[in-house]
């Protein structure tokens, strides 16, 4: 049982290796990437709503909104609605649900 175990900590271990070096190998290639131009200026604004509702002890809810403004900040380009539904397993681990809607509208 015990071999089994340092058997599966070392195959996870190993699998957390790859999927470092993957994400070293994608953080170089975008990095690499040349900046697009912009076309012409454009201002755009930013915002986001957060919140977290303790349901009870054991659950609770974190929604969000953001907003995008375009077109030098006088138009709703985007718009991100998200959800998450969690339960505290213990004081370190929790395991949750998420769901998420957008709408975007080009220029």
């Amino acid at each position: 049982m015990r071999q089994d175990r340092k058997a599966r900590v070392a195959q996870l271990h190993s699998e957390l290796a790859m999927s470092l070096r993957l994400f070293a190998v994608s953080a170089a290639l975008l990095a690499s990437e040349a900046p697009a131009l912009a076309a012409e200026d454009d201002a755009n604004l930013w915002l986001g709503q957060f919140a977290t509702i303790n349901a009870n002890d054991k659950v609770y809810v974190r929604l969000e909104t953001q907003e995008r403004f375009t077109n030098d900040a006088e138009r709703l380009g985007q718009l991100l609605l998200r959800s998450l539904v969690t339960y505290r397993l213990h004081d370190k681990a929790n395991a949750g649900s998420r769901i998420s809607a957008s709408r975007s509208s080009p220029p």
